[in-house]
């Protein structure tokens, strides 16, 4: 469309940044198998991803103050990098922990940073198509990304990981660098500046019951990106191909699928919504604890795939709706906040469920926490509406 072609440079680098985040899903199997840590530490370092990426949204405000997001991304990338190659030598549990704390930082520091860019490059009326065509381009890049580590993991080449990881970040940091030469304006503010950190007592109490209600879900979702390639290759004994081909599946569906089906429940409620996707979510999980086998865990994936893609434009629609204008940025920040304080979690409670010995692991369990959720959810949504916002979120993930 005409109206993204301003955007192509940055919507490529986003492809190309995403495409070479190859390491992450296959980070805690290659510290168990190629760097030989420990299971407690394994989770405690790939936890630490997770760290990095709360540190960064806590930060994102004072970060882009004082900084255009047109060199905080390509300033991220190039940190990026040098942590990655100083993770790829590390003797010391200590530096495993450094470096990766810093690549987690700097990894969700782009996301927050591409949506500033977007919103003060492109007129509101074309912001929701290039919203979409930026999700389009973190979707496909998300499937090829863990389709290339498992190759290049199967193919023992572990070192190329944190390479190959490296180099499409300082490519997409070129692409960035280059884009924004052109297009940012310097010292832009966008009118949503002001934003307020305290609401009324009832804004406060909606909102923070709502994300300790949707925070079993963010830590479900957080689970295949971080311990499912170790499950698959460590409980189950399957090769890491089969890791790649189920993540790949998940980016696949979500690519193809979650737009016409968002269109299809355009008429649900962000409740509803949630409410399947909470079910769906549980169904899914709850179904890899079943019987591991290698046909479960494909039906289990699409099912929790469907979940994923009903609940995430919903939980997004529900901030906005129980968050005053005022406070929307904010709120959207701590939404965020817990998908990474999701990813700092997950490892850990997958170590320590697995070691419990509970039958089903950590998806059977996963799955009961997310019916409770439902319950939950469903009890405090019928506590009156919230002080909505006439804007759409722009943010995506």
């Amino acid at each position: 469309m005409t109206q993204l072609a301003p955007l192509r440079s940055l919507l490529l680098a986003v492809l190309v940044f995403r495409t070479g985040c190859v390491l992450l899903p296959f980070f805690g199997l290659y510290l168990t198998e190629g760097a030989h840590v420990s299971a407690g530490l394994v989770t405690l370092i790939v936890g630490c991803f997770g760290l990095g990426g709360l540190l960064a949204d806590v930060s994102m405000p004072a970060t882009l103050s004082r900084l255009s997001p047109g060199r905080a991304i390509p300033l991220a990338l190039g940190v990026q990098a040098v942590a990655l190659l100083v993770a790829a030598v590390a003797a010391q549990p200590i530096a495993l922990v450094c470096a990766t704390v810093v690549w987690g930082f700097c990894y969700e520091m782009v996301n927050p940073a591409c949506y500033t860019l977007i919103t003060r490059s492109v007129d509101a009326e074309h912001r929701k198509v290039a919203f979409a065509a930026l999700r389009l381009c973190i979707n496909v890049g998300m499937g090829l990304g863990p389709a290339i580590g498992s190759v290049l993991y199967a193919w023992g080449q572990f070192s190329l990981l944190f390479l190959v990881n490296a180099a499409f970040g300082l490519i997409a940091a070129v692409l960035v660098r280059k884009w924004a030469a052109g297009y940012e304006v310097p010292g832009e503010r966008e009118r949503t500046g002001g934003n307020a950190w305290h609401g009324s007592v009832r804004d406060e109490a909606r909102f923070w019951t709502f994300m300790l209600t949707a925070f079993p879900a963010q830590l479900a979702f957080a689970l295949p990106s971080t311990v499912l390639s170790l499950y698959i290759v460590s409980r189950l004994g399957l090769s890491p191909l089969v890791a790649g081909v189920i993540l790949f599946l998940n980016a696949a569906m979500v690519v193809v699928i979650e737009l016409p089906l968002n269109i299809a429940t355009a008429q649900w409620s962000n409740t509803r919504a949630i409410v399947v996707g909470l079910l769906f979510a549980a169904a899914g999980f709850g179904m890899i604890g079943l019987h591991p086998s290698l046909w479960l865990l494909v039906l289990s994936t699409i099912v929790w795939t469907i979940g994923e893609m009903v609940i995430g434009p919903a939980f997004l629609g529900y901030v906005q709706e129980i968050s005053s204008p005022r406070l929307l940025v904010r709120n959207m920040g701590a939404f965020s906040g817990g998908v990474n304080g999701g990813l700092l979690l997950a490892p850990v409670a997958y170590g320590i469920v697995t070691g419990s010995g509970l039958p089903g692991g950590i998806w059977s369990l996963v799955g009961v926490v997310l019916l409770v959720s439902v319950l939950v959810f469903g009890v405090i949504s019928r506590s009156g509406r919230g002080t909505g916002s006439a804007q759409q979120p722009t943010t995506t993930e």
